[in-house]
């Protein structure tokens, strides 16, 4: 059966999950997908072009109005990571780290199924870096 995914739908979709956490599971479920369906089929749904497209804009808008990256927050975690190493400060080495860890989403749970807390894979990753690029590019 052919996936039909709405413009509507796949944006639900993405802002969900740009709002939650990056948690696809989750914004499947808030979106009206069943516990099953979005644990199993649904996570496909994050290959379709329509809600990669719907991240990769909403994630754009989110840099220009910000001015603030992921890239730029990684930044200042390692510049802080470095610091505290110099100072002989572990603990606040340790804290950034975390920060760091933090933002890419590896700060879940152990106890939870790794199909549960899906991560981007790096060819996704770079997609939407493509798509974001594309996008200020056309809005500039």
């Amino acid at each position: 059966m052919a996936c039909r995914l709405s413009k509507e739908k796949a944006s639900g979709i993405a802002a969900e999950y740009c709002t939650n956490g990056f948690k696809k599971v989750e914004s499947l479920l808030s979106v009206g997908y069943s516990k099953t369906y979005a644990n199993n089929v649904g996570l496909k749904l994050f290959d379709n072009d329509l809600v990669l497209r719907a991240i990769a804009k909403i994630q754009a808008v989110a840099i220009t109005i910000t001015g603030y990256s992921l890239e730029q927050a990684q930044a200042e975690y390692e510049q802080a990571r470095a610091q505290a190493i110099q100072l002989r400060q572990p603990a606040a080495a340790v804290s950034a780290i975390t920060g760091k860890a933090r933002l890419h989403g590896m700060d879940k749970d152990a106890g939870i199924k790794e199909e549960t807390t899906p991560q981007l894979k790096p060819e996704e990753q770079a997609r939407l870096n493509i798509i974001a690029s594309e996008y200020m590019k056309r809005k500039a």
